[in-house]
């Protein structure tokens, strides 16, 4: 009995050993240090100490194995797992990103609409109402009102969506396609862009008026006629740069475009005497006595005061044989400009062919003074 157990235990310890053996080969490269101790071992053990060497490996295999079990981490996923994971994160960022973006967009979108929108339709449509109603004032154009009053609308309509009232075409029983809502809101932006043009060039063209009056007086006749023109290109509707263009051309020896100037004056304003009185002037000149008369009278019925209105009408009255009536304006003349000896001379002349020359003689002698 002893020999069969001594024989099973025998036949079995080799069976152990080499167990161990092929478990110390198969080993990971974790457990290399143990693997090359337990080979170190049995080549210099005999046969004897082999099968308590190799307890000793199995008892100290076995638990290094079950520490590095305990201690290893969760087995390396695949390289087609890491490539559907990284798939699926770049997917997931994209549409994180896109969705970020679209709401930022939106949320902008949505700030404007709620809280931005009417207040700056309330004061965009005021200041247009505004700035049109002004430019029908000093183009004297009555129809602009009309669009000042649609403005005016617009206003109101955003007063009343700013108060949580949205303004529908519905709400006036028209249904409009979403192009011509579109087109409607642009024009109404666009609209009022040249009238704010228009109201900025304002203080240019004064400032152009103002400099040529200068100039004009200091006697600086052509460059008085650049800014003159520079104003009527600021501002084409200014009456008083045409009046004072047409008269600044009749200085330069320019009548031509002194009647072209004097016209356009009047057809903005008949009534202004000075620019008839230019007109008459420029005519007188030009030696058409008979267009110059209709125009001197009524330089003389809107601006009795002007000395150049009754020399230009005492003038004309003289060169178409009048000399009784050239009398009485050239007097006016003399006693408006008492220091101008053209005045004096005019009168004298009308003297002489009313047989009077010791007065011809005296006007004469008092222009030599003047001058």
């Amino acid at each position: 009995m002893q020999s069969g157990t001594h024989k099973e235990v025998t036949f079995s310890e080799p069976e152990v050993t080499a167990s161990a053996v092929e478990l110390c080969v198969h080993e990971d490269e974790q457990n290399a240090p143990v693997e090359a101790a337990a080979r170190v071992v049995e080549a210099e053990s005999g046969p004897a100490e082999k099968s308590e060497q190799s307890s000793a490996s199995e008892s100290t295999v076995e638990p290094t194995n079950e520490s590095a079990a305990e201690s290893e981490s969760p087995a390396e996923p695949s390289p087609e797992s890491r490539q559907k994971a990284y798939q699926a994160f770049s997917e997931t960022f994209g549409q994180t990103n896109q969705k970020s973006s679209s709401t930022f967009f939106q949320n902008w979108a949505n700030t404007w609409d709620r809280k931005l929108k009417q207040p700056f339709n309330i004061a965009y449509f005021m200041v247009s109402t505004a700035a049109i109603g002004a430019v029908s004032v000093l183009w004297n154009l009555p129809i602009m009102w009309l669009i000042v009053g649609v403005f005016g609308i617009f206003t109101l309509a955003a007063f009343r969506a700013a108060w949580s009232y949205r303004v529908h075409p519905n709400d006036f029983a028209v249904t409009l396609p979403d192009w011509s809502r579109h087109s409607l809101r642009t024009g109404a932006l666009l609209l009022p862009v040249p009238f704010f043009a228009i109201l900025l060039a304002q203080p240019l063209a004064y400032n152009e008026l103002n400099e040529g009056q200068r100039l004009f007086s200091d006697g600086k006749y052509k460059d008085a006629i650049n800014h003159f023109n520079r104003a009527a290109a600021l501002n084409p509707q200014l009456e008083q740069t045409y009046q004072e263009l047409a008269d600044c051309y009749n200085f330069a020896y320019d009548h031509q475009n002194s009647l072209i100037a004097a016209d356009k004056a009047l057809k903005l304003d008949p009534t202004d005497g000075a620019a008839w009185a230019s007109k008459a002037w420029a005519l007188n000149k030009q030696s058409k006595y008979a267009e110059a008369l209709p125009a001197a009278l009524k330089a003389v019925e809107f601006f009795p005061e002007s000395g150049q209105a009754n020399h230009a009408l005492a003038d004309a009255y003289f060169n178409l044989g009048e000399y009784d009536l050239a009398l009485a304006p050239a007097t006016k003349h003399i006693e408006i400009h008492d220091r101008e000896s053209s005045a004096l001379e005019l009168r004298a002349d009308i003297f002489d062919k009313l047989g009077r020359s010791a007065e011809a003689a005296s006007d004469r002698a008092a222009a030599a003074k003047l001058d």
